[in-house]
């Protein structure tokens, strides 16, 4: 996982080189066409002129929604596993505060969903692990972002004369909702068959990973939690006051638990309840655990072990393959998860008092 937070650097770097090399190319052509401009002498003049030309923009919005964490191939950060890409829809409304500059309110709802056995190999050394932990999940996001867009080819004057394609890069600040949730499997760790066999629960109140135990110094995470937006995208005039936006954005976090999955593996007796020591550990099941597709479970306990351990909580014996379902195993990574939005805009701008006067 220290791969990531090399990729997410890179990726950090390429925005602020990107950001700074359109800021200085604005400034160049601003320069130049104050030169060439009959209508606005100087820069200062073009801003005073402009801001009786500011309007508001409303808008909806089309998402597709990719996860990484994990659950997910994150050394590849741009994988293309497309399997786990899910849709959402949001609205937003935008004030068009200056020649470069749009302030923007968005909510949004989306699904994002992981899966080990879609993701990973049991033929791959490097990931057969994975593969072996059988684990998977989906999480519904509610997010509310507040968002700066800086155009990089500014116009100066009415809305009906703005350009007929822009680029734009992107950033601000976000909260969001999430709550994931795990398919129940069809038997409890010790055979006996679940009612609730294949409906999808929350996995946060189980503690999978011994939050509310007592046995572990484990919090349990919240469920709101705040995100930082960075991307761009590009704008086409579709009419007089529609435009179509193509955006992509990543989302950074501050938590490792989109997918319910973060550290180590707790002695299933300290876990409180059959569902939630079933859903900490599903190693041993025969099938995957979103789409109930079969595992090779011959060839797995070939390469790992059965072993049986009497629990130090519950004084009960649990059996479980070496390395998974028992104390200090790892269950996931300690870097924060994130996610990628890429999004289609449909915008229409709202007139002015302003919008049909005449530059002299």
């Amino acid at each position: 996982m220290n791969v990531l937070n090399s990729r997410i650097f890179k990726i950090h770097t390429i925005v602020v080189i990107i950001g700074a090399s359109a800021f200085l190319f604005s400034i160049t052509a601003g320069a130049q066409q104050s030169k060439t401009d009959g209508h606005y002498a100087t820069y200062s003049g073009r801003i005073k002129v402009f801001k009786k030309f500011r309007y508001i923009t409303i808008g909806g919005s089309l998402h597709f929604l990719k996860y990484f964490g994990d659950l997910s191939a994150s050394e590849y950060i741009f994988n293309s596993n497309l399997s786990m890409v899910r849709p959402g829809i949001g609205v937003w409304a935008g004030y068009k505060y200056s020649p470069r500059f749009t302030f923007r309110a968005e909510i949004f709802y989306g699904r994002l969903m992981g899966e080990d056995f879609s993701t990973f190999s049991l033929d791959d050394p490097r990931t057969s692990d994975l593969y072996i932990r059988n684990l998977s999940f989906r999480n519904d996001i509610v997010e509310l972002s507040l968002l700066a867009r800086f155009d990089i080819f500014k116009n100066y004057r009415e809305y009906m004369r703005r350009k007929k394609f822009n680029i734009y890069l992107l950033t601000g600040v976000a909260v969001f909702y999430h709550n994931p949730q795990g398919r129940v499997p069809e038997f409890t760790v010790d055979g006996r068959r679940f009612s609730e066999y294949g409906d999808w629960v929350a996995l946060r109140p189980l503690g999978t990973e011994g939050q509310f135990s007592g046995h572990y110094n484990v919090k349990p995470y919240s469920k709101i939690q705040p995100a930082w937006p960075v991307g761009g995208g590009f704008e086409f005039r579709l009419s007089e006051r529609m435009d179509l936006s193509i955006e992509f954005a990543y989302r950074f976090l501050i938590t490792d638990y989109l997918d319910d999955v973060s550290g180590k593996y707790v002695d299933l007796g300290a876990l409180d309840g059959d569902l939630a020591k079933a859903m900490s550990d599903r190693s041993r099941e025969y099938y995957s655990t979103m789409k109930e597709q079969p595992r090779d479970l011959q060839r797995i306990l070939e390469l790992k072990q059965l072993y049986t351990y009497t629990s130090r909580y519950d004084d009960k014996p649990y059996t479980v393959l070496k390395g998974y379902g028992s104390e200090g195993g790892t269950r996931g990574g300690s870097n924060y998860d994130m996610f990628f939005t890429a999004n289609f805009k449909i915008s229409y701008i709202l007139a002015t008092p302003f919008a049909h006067g005449k530059t002299k």
